[in-house]
């Protein structure tokens, strides 16, 4: 018996590291790469996203610089997939999102739904760290209404 509960400390000693890595940090200063900027986008277009997470939560602020000015958001998720509610201001007035996070194996899945001007609308983020750990991939789908659109981004790490 004795035996057998050693090894399974041993097991357990070995699988923690192992299980603490299957969720990548995310954190950093985070820079839209210009290679990933969708064909049309208007000269000048620029996203930065600074990311902090801890064991609880991700926080994300996102400047976004155009020519028609800037845009800034900041969001809060919970990562036990509880929802959280975050209310955006938009030219349009404010808009109160409510997201769940799911790990997904090592990529983060945010979905948000919320009520744009009269119509239910549900975005789906799905964030991966690259390899080099200096990339940042962002798949987007969002479905408003009868349409449905799916956009890929990369950033790289300041």
């Amino acid at each position: 018996m004795r035996k057998l509960l050693s090894i399974l400390v041993i097991c357990a000693a070995i699988a923690s590291p192992v299980a603490a890595q299957a969720h990548p940090d995310l954190s950093g200063k985070w820079s839209l790469d210009p290679k990933s900027i969708p064909a049309g986008t208007p000269a000048g277009f620029n996203v930065v996203i600074t990311v902090k997470q801890d064991a609880k939560t991700i926080n994300m602020d996102m400047v976004a610089s155009m020519p028609m000015g800037e845009q800034k958001r900041s969001t809060v998720v919970n990562l036990d997939g509880t929802p959280t509610k975050n209310t955006i201001t938009t030219p349009a007035g404010a808009i109160e999102l409510t997201s769940t996070a799911t790990w997904e194996g090592p990529a983060l899945s945010v979905t948000t739904s919320g009520e744009v001007q009269g119509t239910a609308m549900t975005q789906t983020d799905k964030w991966s760290l690259g390899a080099d750990k200096k990339t940042l991939e962002l798949e987007t789908t969002t479905s408003a209404g009868a349409q449905k659109v799916t956009s890929k981004l990369s950033f790289i790490k300041q």
